[in-house]
């Protein structure tokens, strides 16, 4: 092999390894971009008396995802529609409605549940504390009510409750912009009359206990705040799933 020679094949192998590196660099950069698929979103691990632990509470502006796999029960919501699918996993059937129009089961049980309608208790602003590194809003109960007053509202149960909210869990996750989420949780935690003001229908529920007959039951708790990152289709109704006319079947 003459010089000349040698010289050109080392140069085709150069350049051979050139490409051969340009190529992995961009399969390396293919791999690391996040797949338009995947969306970041905000988890809460939270439980209930009536829904039990661990409750799944996953959203953003996309969608929601609801889990209790106590209860078997998934129930999830996509923008931009925002139409609520309630899913039995243990029968595979399904119930929709206008997320306007949905009413937890807490909402429909909570008369015998609890023995009153968590929406009539009337609560006052008292002085903030710390939830799981949030600064929360917390509102109690009105006290010195009388009998009377307590009667005609339908909580003569009610020894105490107390409810504790966040202006928002994340920046990047204003819950201005994801409203739908509010309404359901309100819905789906039967939680009180947000007309009144008291607390502000911007404001995100993350715990609430009512004390009746000197024991305190746990209507929501929020134990873990995350960040995750989900498919899309995490918010849409599972394939395979019948829908069904009534709802009676989906309770817990």
């Amino acid at each position: 092999m003459t010089l000349k020679t040698f010289k050109m094949c080392q140069g085709a192998v150069f350049l051979l390894c050139g490409c051969l590196a340009l190529s992995l660099a961009a399969s390396s950069v293919a791999l690391a971009a996040p797949s338009p698929n995947m969306v970041s979103c905000l988890r809460l691990t939270q439980s209930s008396k009536l829904y039990g632990e661990p409750i799944s509470f996953t959203y953003c502006q996309e969608g929601f995802l609801w889990e209790s796999p106590s209860v078997g029960l998934n129930i999830v919501a996509a923008a931009p529609d925002w139409r609520v699918h309630t899913c039995n996993l243990k029968t595979k059937t399904y119930f929709d409605l206008p997320l306007d129009a949905h009413e937890g089961y807490m909402h429909k049980t909570a008369a015998v549940f609890w023995g009153l309608s968590l929406p009539r208790i009337p609560f006052v602003k008292a002085q903030d504390k710390d939830l799981l590194g949030l600064r929360c809003h917390v509102y109690r109960m009105k006290s010195g009510l009388s009998k009377a007053e307590l009667l005609a509202l339908g909580i003569a149960s009610v020894a105490q409750a107390e409810l504790l909210t966040a202006d928002s869990l994340s920046s990047p996750h204003s819950l201005e912009q994801c409203k739908p989420v509010l309404t359901f949780l309100r819905r789906q935690y039967d939680l009180p009359d947000w007309q009144s003001g008291l607390p502000n229908k911007n404001e995100v529920p993350l715990s609430m206990s009512i004390t009746t007959k000197g024991k305190s039951q746990i209507v929501l708790a929020t134990s873990k705040i995350e960040k995750v990152r989900v498919p899309l289709s995490v918010f849409r109704l599972p394939p395979g799933f019948k829908k069904v006319r009534s709802n009676k079947i989906l309770a817990p």
